[in-house]
């Protein structure tokens, strides 16, 4: 986000309206109004950025032959942390006002980070992490774009002083330190985008290079007369940041590459300042520069508040997205008038860096303090409904128990004993059945829930972060082996992260059965045999060397069933680098190879039906409604995937493999209860948790005994 404005640099109002151009595209396009590239406003920002605070920092030394990094930092606290300060301390107390303790612990979190300039880091961990990726977007993402300028702010300076001290020609200095970071940066950027294309996205090292073309600008700027054709440089240099906007999508490698695109349209535009017939004239409109003026505060203000009513309503219309960036607009203009302006140009600060700089502490302290008091409030969620739910303990008997009646009743009586899978069906019908259908009417969310409410969401799992599951660039299966390991009967699970949330009741059953457990699954990578995306602009090639490796040590391995589980509607076909949908064929074609290798091999394949996709943070729809959870419980019609389930029922039988249905485990006739008994049953949108898996134990093992035939 640029922030310096026309009293820092007696340039260009030319400046203000491409500014003007960049938060305009952002905003429609954070509003869904079509711009599908408007993400690329911020690469403009930081084109100008580079460019404004290199413009100022040379006119310093050109005229005191040095650089003050005091009265520098001085500037920026006036300029950008008063407006910042308040952005930051009106969404914590909205997020505590009007959402869940969840949402408004996580926004307190998040505050954290962005007051510390940190925020980029944070929102590209939390993007890189598996377990936290399909949480909803934080009220403070857009705040990494400012973190990436504050620690381009912390190192640029300094990095000019020195470049100046041992060079002798300021321009010429300047232009190598900024060609050797432009090189540097955009190389890494570019690597990143397509091997970690979170990291890419979000780290200062990777857009770096922006804003150092922006700096270049600022020594190319007094010789920008001698370039010919300056004012057609300058149509097509807006034409690009247009193309981008209207053509780049959620598709497009990026940064990467395609920013070339934006960021040279900017450094044409702004090139082109001054020649006659260029853009300047268009961009000089009075609309455009008072938009411009308020860039800073309009981009702080729209993301919380389209943030947040996203999270109270579901699908806000078109007039209510509208309304927000109108209010953004306003509140932009208001902090402008009464905070921004008059702070920053303030006598008793512009006359003392130090009061300045004390400011900036004070700032920044009261965002970290309120952070902290609203994630202390909100840290251990409880609520008293006065209802105690019965226990997992007093629902469900142990494995041991069934196995140790129908024993008994094989010796009292000559009539053959139940079947695994019969004793499998009356243990769902007799225990199972009658407590989901009992949580399916319940409204009350019971005071002994485990886990706990905030406890929820990423913490109670089970193999996710021991090295079990192969992370994204992995290729070789993890040779994860649980439960006993020396046990002759060998079961595999098979897929990606969607089969190891089976793994803590499989490795119950499995220590208690004797049972050796091997885990073979990858983030985001099937079992079926295609080459898939990792994401719509990623290709996976990591994900098809791990499934033929895996394939082949399976098949050579002593595991007699295999289990193969996995999130079908996750996935999109790479076909030659593009991004493709997957029919039904094709996908059965896919896991059709799969079973015949594995069969083929001798062993039993047993396709697990998926669990409901619950499609939303089910705890945080628990804590907004203590007293009303059946209105987070998920539908079957809605949330199971029943179209999924024939297709592997009828592969299954066409090519001897087994499946079962898992639904009678989660779901009454039309319902899947969010909580059943005092369990909570999801860990995030689309996993169960540990805490059911476990629960399930008993019935995992009676399917695996009914699946081998076991005696």
């Amino acid at each position: 986000m640029a922030v310096s404005t026309q009293r820092e640099s007696p340039l260009l109002g030319e400046i203000e309206g491409l500014r003007a151009v960049a938060v305009a595209s952002v905003l429609l396009y954070h509003a869904g109004f079509g711009f599908s590239g408007g993400y690329v406003g911020v690469d403009v920002f930081f084109v100008v950025s580079g460019f404004l605070i290199t413009s100022l920092l040379r006119r310093e030394h050109e005229s005191t032959h040095r650089i003050s990094l005091r009265n520098f930092y001085a500037r920026r606290a006036r300029r950008l942390l008063p407006t910042a300060t308040l952005v930051l301390l009106v969404t914590l107390v909205l997020a505590d006002w009007l959402l869940d303790p969840v949402r408004a612990h996580q926004t307190a979190t998040d505050t954290l980070w962005a007051g510390g300039f940190l925020a980029n880091f944070h929102f590209a961990a939390v993007g890189a992490d598996y377990l936290q990726a399909t949480r909803p977007p934080s009220l403070l993402q857009h705040w990494w774009s400012l973190a990436v300028e504050e620690q381009f702010y912390v190192v640029w300076p300094g990095l000019l002083a020195l470049t100046w001290r041992l060079g002798r020609n300021l321009t010429r200095a300047g232009v190598a330190v900024c060609l050797v970071v432009t090189g540097a940066s955009l190389t890494l950027g570019v690597h990143l985008t397509r091997t970690n294309p979170v990291w890419g996205y979000f780290a200062s090292w990777s857009r770096a290079w922006e804003l150092a073309l922006g700096a270049l600008c600022a020594f190319a700027f007094a010789a920008r007369h001698r370039l010919p054709w300056r004012s057609l440089l300058g149509w097509l240099g807006l034409a690009a940041i247009g193309y981008s906007i209207f053509r780049f999508d959620a598709a497009t490698p990026f940064p990467g590459i395609a920013a070339l695109v934006p960021v040279l349209g900017t450094v044409a535009v702004i090139l082109s300042i001054g020649a006659s017939g260029a853009p300047g004239q268009l961009l000089s409109l009075a609309p455009l520069q008072w938009i411009g003026g308020r860039s800073y505060g309009i981009y702080l203000w729209h993301w919380p508040l389209l943030m947040i009513l996203h999270d109270r309503i579901d699908a806000p219309s078109v007039l209510q997205r509208a309304g927000v960036l109108v209010g953004a607009v306003a509140l932009a203009a208001l902090s402008f008038w009464l905070l921004e302006n008059p702070l920053r140009h303030h006598p008793l600060l512009t006359r003392s860096a130090r009061r300045s700089l004390i400011m900036g502490a004070v700032t920044i302290a009261l965002v970290l303090g309120g952070a902290v008091i609203v994630g202390r409030a909100t840290d251990d969620v409880h609520f008293s409904t006065g209802y105690v739910a019965p226990t997992a303990a007093s629902t469900s008997a142990s494995t041991s128990t069934t196995t140790a009646t129908s024993t008994t009743a094989e010796t009292a009586s000559t009539v053959p004993p139940p079947s695994w899978q019969q004793q499998l069906d009356a243990k769902i019908a007799q225990e199972l059945q009658p407590l989901i259908a009992a949580s399916a009417t319940n409204d009350l969310l019971p005071e002994n829930i485990t886990p706990p409410v905030s406890k929820q969401a990423g913490d109670d799992f089970g193999i996710w972060t021991d090295g079990c599951l192969v992370s994204f660039s992995g290729t070789s299966p993890s040779g994860c082996q649980r439960g006993d390991v020396g046990a002759p009967l060998a079961i595999t699970i098979f897929g990606d992260s969607h089969v190891t949330q089976w793994f803590t009741g499989l490795e119950a059953a499995a220590t208690e059965q004797h049972w050796r457990l091997d885990v073979v699954a990858k983030k985001i990578c099937s079992a079926a045999t295609m080459s898939v995306m990792r994401d719509k602009a990623t290709t996976y090639p990591a994900c098809d060397k791990w499934r033929a490796n895996s394939i082949a040590a399976i098949a050579a391995s002593d595991t007699q069933l295999v289990i193969i589980n996995q999130w079908r509607k996750h996935y999109f076909r790479n076909v030659g680098g593009q991004l493709r949908s997957i029919s039904d064929a094709t996908w059965a074609a896919a896991l059709e190879h799969t079973i015949t290798t594995l069969t083929a091999a001798g062993k039993k394949v047993l396709l697990l039906s998926d669990t409901p996709i619950a499609g939303r943070q089910v705890d945080r729809c628990l804590a907004s409604r203590p007293r009303h959870i059946s209105g987070c419980n998920l539908s079957v019609t809605r949330n199971v995937d029943t179209r999924e389930n024939e297709l592997e029922r009828d592969l299954a039988a066409r090519t001897g493999a087994l499946f079962y249905d898992t639904s009678d485990w989660f779901c009454s006739a039309d319902v899947c209860p969010a909580v059943i008994g005092n369990m909570a049953v999801y860990l995030d949108t689309n996993h169960i948790n540990n805490t059911y898996s476990l629960f399930l134990a008993p019935y995992l093992t009676l399917l695996v005994k009914a699946s081998l035939e076991v005696t």
